[in-house]
């Protein structure tokens, strides 16, 4: 700003914030970093689980064992980094021709894989552990019409117990170990990522970023963070050159040797950051989401700035609540209470995310747009300021008709006795079509309702737009507590335990409720059955019964 005439103070300026600042700040809000976000000399990241604060003060405070490490990535104060980026620069100009960058920005997959297999060496190789896991997944054969994947063998107890309790140390015990070692000699929480010997996915991921950054020609990296499975993991996806055509990429550097499609049935992890829009082809959510960013739109919506840094998509519109307290927004917008995700430590607010995941585009099903994971802080209190629990939101269709109960309580004030018979037979048919497409997909809903069934009645073409709605109850089919894999089973309420609404739930799984008993796909065919007779009466299941009597009717 100029300074104002005939005042002789000169005007403040805003001192310019450092580069490797802006981008550690993104990463730690978002954290996402995009092609062009390159990580500087100076970078560092403290954990998207502890507030922001300056490298400075970082640098500063008391080091602990119990506060996770700062990663700082800064070649001019680390020399064993200098020689990785030195040597990471040989091994590429080594590899020939191939080492090229083609264009549009992408680059050669076997290049890409040879840095991979570079960072994992430097960082202590891939854990034998990881690697018997994703062997058995592929003794299981193809899983790409699955949408859930099974990577146990059901029998009994987890695997990863007793039996393995003389086994050699896990990659993460040797990284923790060395971390503390590192700690203690520098006697400071901030840990140059050259002094590590042994490293997980959040020191292997940004080595990578970090080494693509400086290849020459720049191969186009992003830098992720979010879950795999249920864990909290960190990740790469770069741009590769296919028949001409730039494809996206998984990169885990724990996992070198398995580089995949991005929308790979196993990985499919399609990414949208707010900030670059990519042109992806159009696909179906069918199969199960292992890897899964902290923030992922599947549209391709304008944004909305709603103060302090936040953003969300441009169909920001409060329309009321649902049955759980949950904020309905258009587009529109499920927010899951921090203490509901704080409390489910077993990843079942996950397991809901997942869900949507792999439900797949149909007329007759809600559409799950995306999701966003944030773990904001409270409000400042200087150094000592606190997290919040994490804020999880999922983006799904607005449907502005609401929910079809609101339309039989109307029929009812109007003195009908019966829904009108060619709109309960539509209603019917639609809701059994996404009853088919959903088992087609191994999930079984659990509540269907009419509660959980949004219409239209006012679409252009005279037939009422029906879309089944609420999976927080829905589950894979054949879950049970005798399962111990992580990958579809994992949080998740199983189908040998009572869930429902007592109304519309099925007899077998009413008797879950006193001993664990398997159910299946019938038990939807049944609250089916009572939504039936929501249409036919427009009362509820068993009107006039009392709550008490209801059990022993069913």
């Amino acid at each position: 700003h100029c300074p104002v005439e005939g005042n002789p103070k000169p005007s403040k300026r805003r001192k310019a914030a450092e580069k490797f600042s802006e981008v550690s700040y993104k990463y730690s809000k978002d954290s996402f970093c995009g092609f062009d976000d390159h990580l500087v000399d100076g970078f560092y990241d403290a954990g998207r689980d502890h507030p922001f604060l300056p490298l400075e003060a970082l640098e500063n405070e008391q080091f602990s064992f119990n506060r996770r490490e700062v990663i700082l990535v800064d070649r001019t104060k680390d020399e064993d980094l200098d020689a990785m980026a030195s040597s990471a620069k040989q091994l590429l100009v080594s590899l020939g021709p191939g080492g090229a960058t083609f264009e549009h920005g992408s680059s050669d997959l076997y290049n890409v894989a040879m840095l991979a297999l570079f960072v994992s060496d430097c960082l202590g190789g891939s854990d034998k552990t990881l690697n018997v896991k994703i062997m058995r997944r592929t003794a299981l054969g193809s899983t790409s019409s699955m949408p859930f994947v099974c990577s146990c063998c059901a029998t009994g107890p987890s695997d990863s117990g007793a039996s393995f309790s003389g086994a050699l140390p896990s990659m993460r015990t040797l990284s923790d170990e060395a971390i503390r070692h590192v700690k203690l000699k520098r006697n400071s929480n901030v840990v140059p990522l050259g002094s590590l010997p042994y490293g997980v996915c959040r020191h292997r991921a940004i080595l990578m970023k970090y080494l693509c950054d400086r290849s020459s020609p720049v191969i186009p990296c992003e830098l992720v963070r979010g879950y795999l499975d249920y864990m909290p993991h960190a990740w790469n996806v770069v741009l590769v050159c296919r028949g001409g055509v730039n494809v996206r990429m998984l990169v885990d550097a724990c996992r070198p040797l398995d580089i995949r499609l991005e929308s790979d049935p196993e990985y499919f992890c399609r990414f949208v950051s707010r900030f670059s829009i990519f042109v992806l082809f159009k696909q179906s959510f069918y199969f199960l989401s292992r890897y899964i960013p902290t923030r992922r739109i599947h549209v391709q919506p304008r944004v909305v700035e709603l103060g302090s840094g936040t953003f969300l998509p441009l169909f920001y519109e409060e329309i009321g609540f649902g049955a759980s307290g949950a904020e309905v927004r258009k587009c529109s917008i499920r927010q899951l209470d921090s203490a509901v995700v704080k409390e489910s430590s077993d990843g079942g607010w996950l397991s809901e995310l997942r869900i949507h995941c792999s439900i797949g585009e149909h007329p007759n099903v809600v559409a799950f747009y995306g999701h966003q994971l944030s773990f904001e802080s409270a409000a400042s209190n200087g150094a000592n300021k606190k997290l919040d629990a994490p804020q999880l939101v999922i983006f799904m269709e607005y449907v502005k008709g609401g929910s079809l109960d609101n339309v039989i309580t109307r029929f009812s004030k109007d003195g009908c006795l019966y829904t009108p018979p060619r709109l309960a037979i539509n209603i019917a048919e639609s809701v059994a079509q996404g009853l088919v497409w959903l088992h087609s997909r191994g999930i079984i809903h659990r509540d269907i309702k009419s509660s959980n069934i949004l219409v239209d009645l006012d679409s252009p073409d005279n037939r009422p737009v029906v879309k089944i709605c609420d999976f927080d109850s829905a589950v894979p089919v054949g879950s049970s507590s005798i399962h111990t894999c992580y990958l579809a089973h994992h949080g998740l309420p199983l189908t040998d335990v009572c869930v429902g609404t007592p109304r519309w739930i099925a007899p077998e799984v009413l008797g879950a409720m006193y001993t664990r008993q398997q159910y299946g796909l019938e038990a939807d065919m049944w609250s089916f059955g009572c939504f039936i007779s929501e249409l036919l009466t427009l009362n509820v299941p068993y009107a006039g019964i009392g709550d008490n009597e209801i059990h022993n009717h069913i």
